[in-house]
């Protein structure tokens, strides 16, 4: 594992961005506030990935670890608030942290990714957002963020581990009245019903997924019976090596388009998973962010999911 960590200075706009491409100068191109949705803490674009932080300018603390796998837990070093997972494609095998200002000053200017050129999931933890939101912090940052990375055979859907205040703080009242709403209301469901919840939004999932070469039917049958995944599902890393090998004949990525949204099969594969977790309440609540990510508008899913729990 390689690991570097310090105070990064020169924040801006409530951003930062981890880059792995050489031929980038500068951030990527377009507006980052179009790729956030409720629910962000990463956003993948392009080479990179986009870490959005609580303070509005100025200093965080920021450590980024290089894996030699991916981890077996979240880490249990901080009590990390919010922790998120993405995918990227890195297309060099060195990655630099980019500002929007100037660029930052040693270690972050440049590190290597020691596994290479290809796909990567960036796992990010974050505590400490909502302390000094909207502030210029230009002295010691109580702020926090963990960047840990990890070599994958391919594209991933998001994932959505913990939440924290910040989300209040990004997307207004109305939002996140709602999904407050919606977590308090599976939370207080007897575990039967808060898996029927999981069991139904990974069905959303597959159902919009449709034909892949995964079938989605044992892996749903055995969800509502309450038992274990059966092959290939019981082996995550083989049911993705499969969903992915199957997704680059049916997917096309335009060159320079950036990363596209969660395709529905992969966000289907995510729900299922999520949801044979072994806490109900974050096997229901991640199934449906999960599958969430398949919709244009995630707002459908998120609106059919308030009737399925009584709140509508």
């Amino acid at each position: 594992m390689d690991r570097i960590d310090g105070v990064l200075d020169g924040v801006d706009y409530h951003q930062l961005y981890l880059v792995a491409d050489e031929d980038l100068s500068g951030i990527p191109e377009g507006s980052f506030e179009d790729e956030i949705d409720p629910h962000t803490l990463a956003v993948p674009m392009d080479h990179c990935v986009c870490v959005i932080t609580g303070i509005a300018m100025g200093q965080v603390n920021l450590t980024i670890e290089v894996l030699d796998e991916a981890p077996d837990r979240i880490d249990d070093r901080r009590p990390w608030e919010a922790v998120s997972e993405v995918s990227f494609e890195a297309i060099s095998s060195t990655a630099r942290i980019v500002l929007l200002d100037e660029g930052p000053e040693p270690p972050f200017e440049s590190f290597p990714l020691a596994p290479g050129i290809g796909w990567y999931r960036a796992r990010a933890h974050a505590v400490g957002r909502s302390l000094d939101f909207d502030a210029v912090v230009s002295e010691n940052p109580r702020e926090a963020h963990l960047l840990q990375l990890w070599r994958t055979d391919g594209f991933g859907p998001a994932q959505h581990h913990r939440i924290d205040d910040q989300w209040a703080n990004q997307n207004g009242t109305r939002e996140v009245n709602e999904w407050d709403q919606l977590t308090d209301q599976i939370a207080g469901l007897d575990p039967d019903d808060r898996r029927r919840v999981a069991h139904w939004a990974a069905s959303a999932a597959c159902e919009l997924a449709g034909v892949t070469v995964l079938d989605w039917g044992p892996a749903l049958e055995a969800l509502r019976q309450g038992k274990a995944l059966p092959p290939p599902f019981d082996d995550p890393a083989e049911a993705w090596t499969r969903l992915n090998e199957w997704l680059q004949t049916v997917v096309v990525v335009p060159d320079g388009a950036g990363m596209p949204a969660s395709p529905p099969a992969a966000a289907a594969l995510a729900a299922v998973f999520t949801a044979a977790g072994p806490n109900p309440t974050n096997a229901a609540v991640n199934a449906i962010l999960a599958a969430s990510s398949a919709y244009e508008d995630p707002e459908v899913l998120l609106a059919a999911a308030r009737h399925e729990c009584g709140l509508s």
